[in-house]
């Protein structure tokens, strides 16, 4: 009688557990079923834009896409890896979502919003951090077609990617309600309609949060009644006698003065480019008050210094050049820059005669080889191990299309390996090629540079102490 209770007990047990094995997830179908659930709130549900924390300028944009408790998208979150053994709340999952020019979005990507999968508190959600303010206007006002990618891993430490491709038309809904939209921030600058005076809020206003830490106000310039351009000079004042390009700069990236800053014109002092397409940001200038003019709408003359009593640059009359994203803006450097000498016309701080001998970049860059050195001999290892495993699985499986599978990802991992060694080797030529372009007589920096990155452990090649830097 016991023996046919415990028998008994034992089918009950079987068939209580038969559902959950006979439905459970393979890691294909997790990967494809979390693309399925990413897609259908990617491309339908509402977005949340906030303030990125610690930033002025940039914004976090969030897809909320299930509670924690769902056990529908738990159940496919058990097969997705983390990002790493560390950080067990970023998954090997991401979406991005691009506004390009044409059908091919190859190369032609004009805008991106890149969003990683992560789980928050007590949601699971995509969020992209630091995004640009054009680049979220562009894609969330978009009326053209956007294209999309959704990547998600399978389980494993070399496991395939799940990619889904597509494009859809904005028309989500946006909850923006994290922003900060007082006039002068990011997310509302000033217009000036076309001329006008702008007053800095001073260091002791409310217009600034505590602890800030990039002190920008943000203004736009609107000169559509005076011209169908879209660029225009514009003549720029300030009262207290501030460096205009040392605190006026493109508003996507106020901190990169070479890149951002406003291209002065190299004729008419006081006279700077600037677009209508681009907003821009006053900073660390607080309680300052600059006043702005339209002047005309010729082209920015920002070729090299013309010589008194000439009437044109070396580059021809009325050419721009030095033009950065989306209007006349870039370096403020309006020399001509010689690769081969660099230190020409007195331009040696900001090119790369310094550069590979800063002790900062030198150790960066010491350090980035030491990885690559040690990726070379690891992941080399890690796949000869895992292609004996499969090796194993092949012998042992017994069923051709499983065997097949396994040779299959035999096959890719020797094409792994090979593409690791290779890889330094491609590297190493270009930069070898721009050493000997960039290297002159007098200026051998950019070697300090390539020895870091491919010899770290030489110190004759990889000098990390700046003491070569003038």
């Amino acid at each position: 009688m016991t023996t046919k209770r415990n028998i008994l007990m034992c089918l009950i047990i079987t068939l209580l557990m038969l559902p959950s094995t006979v439905m459970a997830l393979s890691k294909e179908e997790a990967a494809e079923n979390l693309n399925d659930w990413i897609e259908e709130y990617l491309l339908f549900e509402e977005w949340r834009v906030v303030q990125s924390p610690n930033s002025t300028d940039t914004f976090d944009v969030y897809v909320d896409l299930a509670d924690v408790s769902d056990s529908d998208f738990s159940e496919i979150m058990k097969k997705i890896p983390t990002i790493s053994v560390f950080n067990k709340n970023l998954y090997k999952s991401y979406a991005q979502v691009m506004k390009c020019n044409g059908e091919d979005c190859d190369n032609n990507i004009t805008n991106m919003i890149n969003f990683q999968l992560a789980k928050e508190s007590s949601k699971y959600s995509l969020k992209a951090q630091f995004v640009s303010k054009t680049d979220v206007e562009a894609i969330t006002k978009s009326t053209e077609e956007l294209h999309y990618r959704i990547v998600t891993t399978e389980s494993g430490l070399l496991g395939d990617d799940i990619e889904r491709t597509g494009t859809f038309t904005f028309d989500n809904e946006i909850d923006d309600e994290g922003v900060d939209k007082q006039v002068g921030k990011i997310a509302n600058p000033e217009i000036l309609t076309p001329d006008g005076t702008i007053f800095v809020p001073e260091v002791s206003s409310d217009f600034w949060a505590p602890n800030e830490s990039n002190y920008c106000y943000y203004f736009q310039v609107d000169f559509s009644g005076l011209t169908s351009k879209t660029a225009a000079r514009y003549e720029i004042e300030s009262a207290d006698g501030i460096d205009i390009q040392n605190h006026i700069f493109w508003g996507n990236d106020p901190r990169y003065t070479l890149a951002s800053t406003l291209v002065k014109d190299v004729i008419d002092d006081g006279v700077y480019g600037m677009s209508s397409n681009n907003y821009y940001a006053i900073c660390d200038a607080q309680g300052s008050e600059i006043t702005f003019s339209y002047f005309d709408d010729e082209k920015l003359n920002v070729g090299n210094h013309i010589q008194e009593g000439e009437g044109e640059n070396q580059n021809g009359e009325g050419s721009t050049n030095n033009v950065g994203p989306g209007g006349p803006n870039g370096s403020g450097n309006n020399q001509g820059f010689n690769p081969n000498d660099p230190c020409e016309n007195g331009g040696c701080d900001i090119t790369l005669n310094n550069f590979c001998h800063q002790k900062n970049v030198a150790r960066t860059l010491k350090f980035a080889g030491l990885v690559f050195f040690l990726l070379k001999i690891f992941i080399p290892t890690i796949i000869i191990v895992m292609g004996f495993v499969n090796l194993f699985q092949i012998i042992t499986s017994g069923k051709e299309d499983q065997a097949k599978k396994y040779a299959i990802n035999i096959v890719k991992r020797v094409f792994i390996g090979v593409g690791i060694f290779l890889v330094p080797g491609i590297i190493q030529f270009f930069f070898e090629t721009a050493k000997n372009i960039i290297n002159t007589p007098t200026v051998d920096s950019f070697s300090n540079c390539v020895g870091c990155l491919f010899d770290p452990n030489d110190s004759t090649a990889c000098d990390i102490s700046g003491s070569k830097a003038n």
